[in-house]
């Protein structure tokens, strides 16, 4: 298990990044800093999959057991908590603070043992891998998720859907990132969907080699 918070927006997921589903019985986020914001977290309990859409399966005994100040903490006491399947993540809203300090601290029970996450990643936008960079491979999870409502890694523009909106977000993401450049880079639209990017990937690699566009120069884009 993993957790990403997307330093945009604030919000705050798991992702089980394990072979096999897990089934995850309780959590505690907290925060030294006051950056943990309780009255934009998003509790599981009462929120569980009955609507069968994929989000997260379990039992209906989840209940608040934290909500204080600096900590926030829910749990299921009797049977299991929820499935959790292999890379797909759950949302607890935007929990964290944009403006705080990165110091949250997460305790997990996932498989009847507590253990914390095996990383916290800070996520910029764009980032739909949720490895902490923008490059071709967030634009490869886009592809792959496009359309989707229930899988939120590329939902940049944070409005429930997969779509062009959220190419924008990496796009401009991926500008900033590699900007100047030296080489003119060609970045697929959404229409080019299922067209090779490699490519591109290859250009942005080199763009990344230390030089600095003429003086004068227009960008590429």
């Amino acid at each position: 298990m993993q957790a990403f918070v997307r330093t945009a927006t604030g919000e705050v997921h798991f992702l089980n990044t394990g072979p096999a589903s897990v089934d995850l019985s309780a959590y505690t986020i907290q925060s030294q800093t006051d950056s943990l914001l309780p009255l934009s977290w998003t509790p599981v309990a009462g929120r569980l999959d009955v609507a069968g859409d994929g989000s997260f399966d379990g039992s209906s005994s989840w209940v608040l057991l934290s909500t204080i100040s600096g900590e926030v903490s829910e749990g299921a006491f009797s049977g299991p908590g929820g499935a959790l399947p292999s890379f797909e993540p759950l949302s607890i809203g935007a929990a964290w603070d944009p403006a705080g300090s990165p110091d949250l601290e997460f305790t997990l029970n996932v498989d009847n043992a507590v253990v914390p996450p095996a990383a916290v990643t800070y996520t910029p936008p764009g980032d739909y891998d949720w490895d902490g960079d923008v490059d071709g491979d967030d634009y490869s999870v886009f592809v792959a998720t496009f359309g989707s409502t229930t899988d939120p890694r590329a939902d940049g523009n944070s409005n429930g859907i997969i779509d062009s909106g959220d190419y924008t977000v990496w796009r401009d993401a991926l500008v900033t990132a590699v900007t100047p450049l030296s080489l003119a880079l060609t970045i697929p639209e959404p229409a080019a969907i299922g067209m090779s990017f490699w490519g591109a990937v290859l250009l942005i690699a080199a763009s990344r080699v230390d030089r600095r566009q003429p003086k004068g120069a227009l960008a590429p884009w």
